[in-house]
């Protein structure tokens, strides 16, 4: 038995230091429980190539989107791209492929305006939610925009130049849709 003041000094030493590795070990397990916590959140809500919210982001989105046009009684509208040559693109190389979306992201960020969403919902196809109440046409700028941004994005690969081939269409709540999958499948349909 420890009978003098420095051997209960060494036990007490030894406990403090035992709680302090346990308290450190624990913070370490809780900082990586959060860390994958948020990849999963990240993984299951965001497109992994695009970084763009994915289709089921998107849906949630929606769903408050819906709820202020009823309380202020206005429609908004949903503008769908596809890239209509991805197929072709992904028979080449799945590094291309990879570069060609996240090009094709990039481009659908900077011709977005700041109040609208950009996000990727099939592995073709991005939509826009458009956040205000545009008046008439006004969608169609973004769309002539990106038309002409899309057009002018080139990609090289063994010699050969590749470019965007793209198709847009829209949708408008109420008018062709009541939920979020409804609104996003009526602006696919409506491509051209």
């Amino acid at each position: 038995m420890c009978s003098d003041y420095g051997c209960w000094l060494a036990i007490a030493i030894g406990v403090v230091f035992v709680l302090l590795m346990y308290i450190v070990r624990l913070k370490r397990q809780m900082h990586e429980r959060k860390n994958d916590e948020m990849l999963l959140l990240h993984e299951n809500y965001f497109d992994p190539v695009t970084k763009l919210p994915n289709r089921e982001n998107v849906e949630y989105i929606f769903e408050a989107q819906i709820d202020r046009s009823l309380r202020h009684n206005q429609s908004f509208y949903i503008l769908a791209l596809q890239l209509k040559n991805l197929d072709e693109i992904k028979a080449l190389s799945k590094d291309l492929l990879i570069n060609f979306l996240k090009e094709a992201s990039d481009i659908m960020v900077r011709a977005t305006r700041d109040e609208d969403l950009a996000a990727h919902v099939q592995e073709d196809v991005f939509i826009i939610l458009f956040n205000e109440y545009l008046d008439g046409d006004k969608y169609k700028i973004v769309a002539q925009r990106l038309e002409k941004d899309f057009a002018e994005s080139k990609f090289k690969y063994q010699d050969l130049e590749y470019g965007y081939e793209i198709g847009i269409g829209t949708s408008q709540y109420p008018a062709d849709g009541k939920s979020g999958a409804e609104l996003i499948e009526a602006a696919i349909k409506n491509i051209k």
